[in-house]
């Protein structure tokens, strides 16, 4: 019978420390109405785990950082690294139920995929290619499989390609890199079999760049084309293949990811994006950041970034003797990887 009454003081006194936050039911867009009430616009994005909501942040003050999940009914701060839920943040005992239709008018869009080539049969599989074709002698050089990238990857070969003015890129004798995610196909990555920046002036000439003026030098073309129209800040690449594992390795470049393996994923640039940053907390338990060796400031911030509670374990590698993770060959690149996760 003490007991009891003990036990019912020490309710009485957490319920005096800490009131009762009333109920509420909400929809998504009465959550949105609520936030945009208390910190200004809302911005509706598509998360990996279902819509996110970016607003003001009310502890650091930057607008869209603070990133509210409705469904889990919690939120983040991107930029301040601030958690907690989402009945605080409103001062009530949220439920919200969330509809399944799309709350991003960029998602009902159908954007134009422009093929890299007018022609379909001069894209051709690896594995049709004669061993003396420059796609396959380019990738053996650089100690690539033409095989693992056809069969894992579905690399094509561009014979014939369309000549894209305002970059200048012609997508002729280049590699074609297909961008899928969760089983769709968002575009594709063009790359050339030489380095643009190495050529001199007269082999561009005869490449069709004479027109092409930049400070009275021939304007060179950029290494790789994403094709027009994809938001490279919206994916990952090889997403899909990566996703079936617990950890997960961050690159750059395609390349730097091929040579990863299945475990791999890029960011296709060196900046990487909130929506980015919100895939690799939410898909993976640990996170092994390989950005390339130049980008070492870029490594540490985000390591800072992903780091937030209840997240991923985030572990840097600094890549050692290589340029980048595409020039390492991937038992050293794994060598070094398994030395970071063991430290």
């Amino acid at each position: 019978m003490r007991t009891m009454f003990y036990d019912k003081l020490k309710q009485m006194a957490s319920e005096i420390r800490r009131p009762r936050l009333a109920k509420a039911v909400m929809s998504q867009d009465e959550v949105i109405t609520a936030l945009k009430s208390k910190f200004g616009g809302v911005k509706v994005t598509r998360g990996s785990n279902g819509p996110e909501l970016l607003t003001r942040c009310p502890f650091c003050g930057k607008s869209e950082k603070l990133a509210v999940n409705p469904a889990k009914r919690v939120y983040h701060c991107w930029h301040c690294n601030t958690s907690g839920t989402l009945s605080s943040l409103l001062g009530v005992d949220v439920t919200v139920t969330v509809s399944a239709a799309p709350v991003d008018d960029r998602a009902k869009e159908q954007k134009t995929i422009y093929p890299p080539s007018f022609d379909p049969s001069q894209m051709m599989p690896l594995s049709c290619l004669p061993e003396d074709n420059p796609a396959i002698v380019y990738l053996k050089s650089r100690g690539f499989d033409p095989e693992e990238l056809d069969r894992d990857f579905a690399f094509r070969y561009c014979a014939k390609g369309r000549v894209f003015p305002h970059v200048p890129f012609d997508a002729s004798n280049t590699i074609v890199i297909p961008i899928y995610s969760v089983g769709r196909f968002l575009g594709w990555q063009a790359r050339l079999l030489y380095n643009p920046k190495e050529v001199s002036e007269e082999v561009l000439q005869v490449m069709g760049y004479t027109a092409r003026k930049e400070n009275g030098e021939l304007k060179r073309p950029p290494k790789y084309l994403t094709s027009p129209g994809l938001n490279k800040k919206e994916l990952l690449y090889n997403v899909d293949w990566a996703k079936q594992y617990d950890t997960v390795v961050v690159t750059e470049g395609v390349f730097d990811c091929i040579r990863v393996g299945r475990q791999g994923v890029a960011t296709l640039g060196k900046l990487v994006s909130d929506y980015q940053k919100r895939m690799l907390v939410s898909l993976w338990k640990t996170v092994v950041l390989l950005l390339d060796p130049d980008a070492s400031a870029t490594q540490e911030a985000l390591v800072k970034d992903l780091t937030v509670p209840g997240g991923p374990r985030v572990v840097p590698v600094t890549l050692k003797g290589y340029k980048d993770a595409g020039d390492c060959p991937r038992d050293e690149l794994w060598r070094q990887i398994d030395e970071a996760l063991k430290s």
